[in-house]
């Protein structure tokens, strides 16, 4: 099994672990980084784009490298005509996890309980429709 692959995979595990527990801070974190992981291994997998490939355009880019792997995976969902998800969904569905990420990673604002648990849902549909991915 690849590498990223299950990196993305315990990644999801983790947050799914953490649900129940008192540490729902990193839910998530380990909720984004499963579904970005995925997309990354998915794009390899496929043969759209290579790792090596891939991290050069990571390197290159003014965007940061996030963006770069969810602007590549958005137009490998539109050749691949998935009737799983469309790129818009993925494109808003990445970006709210990566937007509760980066609040948790990084603000001081409180998140609440119901959030951090509706996020573990969110990541695993998106999980989900990105692993039907062919």
């Amino acid at each position: 099994m690849s590498y990223i692959l299950s990196k993305s995979k315990s990644f999801l595990d983790t947050a799914e672990s953490l649900k129940d527990s008192p540490n729902t801070i990193g839910i998530p974190h380990a909720a984004y980084y499963s579904c970005l992981l995925l997309s990354k291994y998915k794009l390899n997998n496929a043969g759209e784009i290579k790792y090596e490939d891939l991290a050069t355009k990571e390197a290159l880019a003014k965007t940061g490298s996030h963006e770069v792997i969810i602007r590549e995976f958005a137009k490998y969902i539109r050749k691949s005509r998935s009737s799983s998800i469309d790129d818009r969904d993925y494109n808003n569905d990445i970006r709210a996890l990566k937007a509760l990420r980066e609040n948790a990673d990084y603000e001081n604002k409180p998140i609440d309980e119901g959030t951090f648990k509706n996020c573990v849902n969110q990541a695993k549909e998106l999980y989900n429709k990105i692993n039907k991915i062919k």
